[in-house]
């Protein structure tokens, strides 16, 4: 992946750069090795690189020593995040009132998953609200599932993965890999399912694209639809 920096630039800098876009455009995060094997650069300079972006805030260590972006990166993404917004916010307009149900783009924050933007379809009095900010455990719900059909399972949040409760999860993750869409009733709110597709969306964190339902009968060949095909919209424009 590194290659000459070219005449007038610091090719120190560049390596940085390099590495800095790994570690961000990856949905999980990155051990030393894997990043100097990816990069092709020596383990002793990938190490002096990632200790800067470190240093600077720009890259942050998980407690099992793998890289991941920094709280100094907010600032330099706060455009994108910006024009992230922007360029979902139609889309999940247009989803709530075609569908007539709350639509939500919810991301990954380590083990949550949290509300980034929501749309409630015009006039429908008895949809439920899901206020941009709302986190509940990325384990539970179609949304947090959704994302997780798509994390690599050493780099989910899951402190035993030798447990009962990992191996159910894991047969249930692997089932919505499969077909491509997850559901769920009353894990998050009692007397509300919820269903969700994975969003990919370059240099963000792992997304799902998700509506509420409160109907004990809904048409999830219908739903699920409506969200991979917005899914799908949202991606060819990012």
């Amino acid at each position: 992946m590194i290659t000459e920096a070219g005449p007038g630039l610091a090719t120190a800098l560049s390596n940085g750069i390099v590495v800095l876009k790994l570690v961000t455009a990856s949905r999980y995060p990155l051990t030393a090795a894997s990043i100097a094997e990816t990069t092709g650069l020596s383990r002793a300079t990938t190490h002096r690189l990632l200790h800067t972006l470190e240093h600077h805030d720009l890259l942050a260590t998980t407690e099992d020593g793998r890289y991941q972006c920094g709280p100094g990166i907010a600032p330099l993404a706060a455009s994108v995040q910006r024009s992230f917004r922007q360029m979902v916010a139609p889309a999940l307009r247009s989803l709530a009132d075609r569908t007539g149900k709350t639509s939500f783009v919810a991301v990954q924050d380590e083990d949550e998953c949290v509300t980034l933007l929501s749309a409630i379809p015009t006039g429908f009095q008895t949809s439920i609200a899901q206020a941009p900010g709302t986190r509940h455990s990325i384990t539970a719900g179609a949304p947090g599932k959704a994302i997780l059909s798509v994390i690599p399972k050493d780099a989910w949040p899951i402190t035993d993965p030798k447990s009962t409760k990992y191996q159910d999860l894991s047969e249930e993750i692997t089932e919505i890999w499969n077909q491509g869409y997850a559901v769920s009733e009353g894990e998050v709110l009692p007397g509300v399912s919820s269903i969700a597709v994975p969003l990919t969306v370059p240099g963000e964190r792992p997304c799902a694209l998700a509506l509420l339902c409160t109907e004990q009968k809904i048409d999830r060949q219908q739903l699920v639809a409506a969200l991979k095909e917005t899914a799908a919209n949202i991606e060819n424009r990012a």
